[in-house]
Protein backbone atom coordinates (compact mmCIF):
# COMPACT_ATOMS: atom_id res chain seq x y z
CA UNK A 1 0.00 0.00 0.00
CA UNK A 2 1.16 3.95 -0.95
CA UNK A 3 0.10 6.19 1.27
CA UNK A 4 1.05 9.90 -0.12
CA UNK A 5 1.28 13.32 2.04
CA UNK A 6 1.71 11.70 5.17
CA UNK A 7 2.58 13.40 8.54
CA UNK A 8 3.84 11.28 10.76
CA UNK A 9 3.56 12.40 14.74
CA UNK A 10 4.73 10.80 18.00
CA UNK A 11 5.92 12.21 21.33
CA UNK A 12 9.01 11.58 23.27
CA UNK A 13 10.24 12.48 26.73
CA UNK A 14 13.96 14.21 27.09
CA UNK A 15 15.88 12.60 29.43
CA UNK A 16 18.78 14.86 31.17
CA UNK A 17 21.94 13.77 32.94
CA UNK A 18 20.33 15.18 36.18
CA UNK A 19 16.94 13.29 35.83
CA UNK A 20 19.29 10.15 34.99
CA UNK A 21 21.11 10.45 38.37
CA UNK A 22 18.28 10.98 40.37
CA UNK A 23 16.06 7.62 39.04
CA UNK A 24 19.43 5.99 40.13
CA UNK A 25 19.71 7.27 43.56
CA UNK A 26 16.06 6.79 43.95
CA UNK A 27 15.79 10.29 44.92
CA UNK A 28 14.06 13.74 43.00
CA UNK A 29 16.20 15.81 41.37
CA UNK A 30 14.87 19.72 41.53
CA UNK A 31 13.87 20.22 37.46
CA UNK A 32 14.17 16.42 37.25
CA UNK A 33 9.72 16.18 35.51
CA UNK A 34 10.85 16.79 31.79
CA UNK A 35 7.54 17.47 30.04
CA UNK A 36 6.55 15.82 26.42
CA UNK A 37 7.69 17.67 23.14
CA UNK A 38 5.44 16.45 20.38
CA UNK A 39 7.09 16.01 17.20
CA UNK A 40 6.04 15.59 13.57
CA UNK A 41 7.55 14.44 10.28
CA UNK A 42 5.55 14.98 6.63
CA UNK A 43 6.99 11.95 4.38
CA UNK A 44 5.83 12.22 0.65
CA UNK A 45 5.32 8.70 -0.17
CA UNK A 46 5.29 5.95 2.69
CA UNK A 47 5.34 2.57 1.63
CA UNK A 48 3.66 -0.22 3.98
CA UNK A 49 4.43 -3.59 4.25
CA UNK A 50 1.18 -6.04 4.92
CA UNK A 51 2.56 -6.60 8.48
CA UNK A 52 2.38 -2.99 9.21
CA UNK A 53 -0.26 -1.15 11.77
CA UNK A 54 -1.17 2.45 11.08
CA UNK A 55 -3.84 4.85 12.80
CA UNK A 56 -5.64 7.22 10.58
CA UNK A 57 -7.38 10.09 12.28
CA UNK A 58 -9.41 13.01 10.43
CA UNK A 59 -7.46 16.41 10.40
CA UNK A 60 -8.67 18.31 13.22
CA UNK A 61 -7.50 21.69 11.55
CA UNK A 62 -9.15 20.36 8.07
CA UNK A 63 -12.40 22.26 7.90
CA UNK A 64 -15.13 19.96 7.13
CA UNK A 65 -17.91 20.30 4.30
CA UNK A 66 -20.88 20.18 6.72
CA UNK A 67 -19.82 22.81 8.48
CA UNK A 68 -19.85 25.77 5.74
CA UNK A 69 -23.77 24.75 4.83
Amino acid sequence: MVLEDVTELWQETPKSSKAKAAAAAGGDAKGSVLKPVNKDRYISKMFLRGDSVILVLKNPKAKSADSNK
